[in-house]
């Protein structure tokens, strides 16, 4: 069941509704993995790309969800924003307090690309601990590890 914030979403027109998609959204988590791998080696030589990756693979993940459950964010201005709302909306009990950084990881990611803000290591370091709790949360809830049969 949705919230009652995504449905208003959804009558907004912010979310579209479409086909559930588990084996895209599985490709899609497998690429948010990767981006956070090449953000964690590449940190200190382009804290401003890995930023860009890090933030791009949460924002991934939060997609993944929704299209695991027959979502997605509509394509005009406000669609990360949007991204954020149905995360906060949906993933709460999941999200640990890492959530509570996903917007602030937004707005940083914006002023890097549109205000050419320059990232520091630390700061990719830093949010690189809360994207990867995300990512990897979203992932054991979508696609639980599977139980080992006991003899």
């Amino acid at each position: 069941m949705t919230s009652k914030i995504v449905q208003d979403m959804i009558v907004e027109r912010r979310l579209d509704k479409v086909g559930p998609n588990a084996k895209q959204a599985g490709l899609m988590l497998r690429s948010c993995m990767q981006h956070l791998e090449t953000a964690d080696q590449r940190a200190g030589g382009d804290p401003s790309g890995c930023y860009a990756l890090l933030y791009d693979a949460t924002r991934k993940a939060v997609a993944a969800h929704m299209l695991f459950h027959g979502l997605r964010v509509t394509s005009r201005p406000g669609a990360h924003a949007a991204v954020v709302a149905y995360a906060e909306a949906e993933l709460a009990a999941i999200g640990d307090d890492h959530l509570a950084h996903l917007d602030r990881m937004r707005r940083t990611r914006n002023d890097t690309e549109y205000e050419e803000r320059p990232v520091t290591e630390a700061e990719v370091r830093n949010d690189l601990v809360h994207a990867r709790f995300l990512v990897q949360a979203i992932t054991r809830t979508l696609f639980p590890p599977k139980k080992k049969e006991t003899r």
